[in-house]
């Protein structure tokens, strides 16, 4: 319980506030980052155990928490929190009715305190766009307010994609593609104008599952929301803060120094102390641990086993694309884990939308290393966990995914740039020398030639080898049938 060390006996509310960037890992600043002196993002664990020890704490009188205008999460990230602040609001209610679950032990009960707050407040929720997601989260909490001048801009959702075919072929790049299935839609932007219909089918897909979960959550959470209405009110763009108060989606129109009075007021109404006074010593920030000088630890739970001769669990985690590079620490850390006899689990947090299928290969086996000797290795999604990401998961003893995850992917895709036009507009000549391969196939790799059919046939018969590979780990990880997996796959 870190919070203890922070509160004094008496009663405190805690300050946090969403000013930047929530991600699943922090990366370590590059100089245009540092020369910028850009804030840098809290890591969404660290959000989570915030909101999850804060409710627990006894001292912790209430949570009043202040979105930014420069607040951003994906989808995922920011169910998750919501999904945490939900948890604390279904908690106290077990403990007002005083009615454990059978074989809850009493102590569950007893270490949450009945009339905590949490509250949000913001001066605005985007101005004609970015809103209806911060809403979201919003809308998880016991008050929401912002001041008479703020905006909620409830704007419809929708999936963009820029296509740069045509672009491409203007400077004469041209980009072959080589694929399985249909629904390996990851390079569609490069190779097409438009969606191709499997591209539109999942897109449209994606944005109805989204819109109809986040109507029915908001519903459920404000009394006087229903999603009928607010499937009006996101083709209005923009609601005004009173509009949107008298419509049940704020409780009150108050401005920052309102909220911080009121949440004062709440936990020193017994006390003839001054406002001024009580308000510094009341109101605790968050920053001194969530931690935004958090460097880049992989498995900092690993590391620090030696010392544990209690059983562990380690957290690795894998981040962004996978390649030889970024694979590096994700295989050290598990092989680290494979060695500390006190590791008995590992939790591989993944959030990569894929990349390289060797270094994919070289995580998943580090996995199955782990299984042989005994370890569970479990999987967290993040926000995306797809392809490759997908490909190291799909072995695990469990998998999680968020609702909001998009995962999957389990397909191929190959392509192949032409840049024959790019480099006679350039003047570069490239000639190459292929003595002993036949000409349909040693050009293969050069840049400067169309794709042959003798060439095409060569790339086909490699990714449909791949793509049986991994139809059969993912069959066999998860105890399917084959032919099971590959209707659902198609790179969908």
């Amino acid at each position: 319980m870190f919070l203890r060390k922070l509160f004094a006996p008496q009663r405190a509310v805690l300050c946090l506030s969403l000013d930047r960037p929530i991600v699943d890992q922090v990366r370590p600043a590059n100089l245009a980052a540092l020369a910028r002196q850009e804030a840098r993002p809290y890591q969404l664990a660290d959000v989570i155990a915030t909101l999850e020890t804060a409710a627990a704490a006894p001292e912790v009188a209430g949570v009043v928490v202040r979105m930014g205008a420069s607040f951003s999460a994906q989808p995922a990230a920011i169910r998750e929190i919501r999904s945490a602040v939900l948890a604390f609001n279904e908690s106290q209610l077990a403990y007002d009715l005083r009615q454990p679950a059978a074989g809850q032990p009493d102590t569950v009960f007893r270490a949450l305190r009945p009339g905590k707050k949490f509250s949000i407040f913001t001066d605005t929720l985007g101005v004609l766009a970015h809103g209806t997601y911060n809403y979201y989260l919003a809308s998880a909490f016991q008050q929401v307010y912002m001041p008479a001048e703020g905006e909620l801009a409830l704007t419809p959702m929708q999936v963009h994609n820029v296509f740069f075919r045509s672009t491409l072929e203007r400077v004469g790049i041209k980009i072959a593609r080589v694929q399985r299935e249909e629904f390996k839609t990851a390079l569609n932007n490069v190779c097409e104008d438009d969606y191709t219909p499997a591209d539109r089918l999942q897109a449209q897909r994606l944005v109805e599952v989204v819109r109809g979960m986040v109507l029915a959550d908001v519903a459920a959470a404000r009394p006087r929301v229903t999603a009928e209405g607010m499937a009006n009110d996101l083709l209005s763009l923009s609601l005004s803060a009173r509009e949107a108060l008298d419509k049940g989606y704020i409780d009150g129109l108050l401005y920052t120094h309102e909220v911080m009075s009121q949440v004062t007021s709440m936990v020193t109404k017994k006390t003839q102390e001054p406002l001024s006074a009580a308000s510094r010593r009341v109101l605790v920030p968050a920053t001194n641990f969530l931690s935004s000088k958090r460097d880049e630890k992989d498995i900092e739970t690993v590391r620090s086993a030696n010392k544990v001769k209690n059983p562990t669990v380690a957290v690795v985690h894998l981040q962004g694309t996978i390649n030889e590079k970024s694979m590096g620490p994700v295989y050290d850390a598990l092989e680290r884990a494979l060695w500390q006899k006190n590791v008995k689990a590992v939790v591989l947090r993944v959030n990569s939308p894929g990349g390289s299928v060797s270094a994919s290969a070289a995580i998943l086996q580090q996995v199955k290393r782990l299984q042989a000797r005994g370890v569970k290795v479990v999987v967290s999604m993040g926000s995306v966990a797809a392809s490759g990401g997908y490909y190291v998961s799909c072995c695990a003893d469990y998998i999680f995914a968020n609702p909001n995850t998009l995962t999957g992917s389990i397909g191929v895709i190959l392509t192949y740039p032409d840049l024959r036009g790019l480099l006679q507009q350039l003047g570069v000549h490239v000639v190459p020398l292929h003595p002993e391969e036949p000409a349909a196939l040693g050009t293969l790799g050069s840049l400067n030639q169309e794709l042959t059919p003798e060439q095409r046939t060569q790339l086909e018969r490699i990714v449909e080898r791949i793509y049986q590979d991994f139809l059969h780990k993912v069959a066999e990880g998860r105890g399917l049938q084959l032919a099971a997996v590959r209707e659902v796959a198609k790179g969908r």
